[in-house]
């Protein structure tokens, strides 16, 4: 039986209509306990690990997958942080400037995806489960915007 226990939402660090700046872009995902009861999350592997993530070109729909960070230290994997219903945890992510330019360099308008894959600790007493959660954020270039809003 796979129980849901999380949901995630991204958004651009003080970017709040995450425009591209010609600068890479910090993105704050915030993965929250949508379950009744307290669980454990691997923070710091997870800090460590990121999310898997995925740029789709709207116009297009080409896929770009973002080289993923060094590989975790995997003793962190059985660390658990407990996050109480309701709470949530929050983590950074920082989609590159080459990343985004790899479509093009102008009129740019991006989906990313990002996909978290971790393993939740319900109980003490059982093994940790597998989760799998995913968010998708719109990344626009400055003249795409202008551009739609004429």
């Amino acid at each position: 039986m796979e129980i849901s226990a999380l949901s995630v939402h991204a958004e651009c660090k003080d970017n709040t209509q995450c425009i591209f700046e010609n600068q890479s872009m910090p993105v704050k995902l915030t993965i929250k306990n949508i379950s009744t009861r307290p669980i454990g999350v691997p923070v710091e592997f997870l800090n460590q690990k990121g999310p898997h993530c995925v740029l789709i070109d709207t116009e297009t729909k080409e896929e770009l997958q973002v080289s993923p960070p060094p590989p975790p230290d995997l003793s962190l994997k059985n660390k658990f942080t407990e996050v109480a219903p309701g709470d949530s945890i929050t983590i950074e992510h920082l989609v590159s400037r080459s990343a985004i330019i790899a479509f093009r360099e102008r009129m740019i308008d991006l989906t990313a995806k990002f996909v978290i894959i971790m393993p939740v600790k319900f109980d003490q007493t059982e093994a940790p489960l597998r989760q799998i959660v995913s968010t998708t954020l719109r990344i626009r270039g400055r003249d795409k915007v202008d551009l739609d809003n004429k």
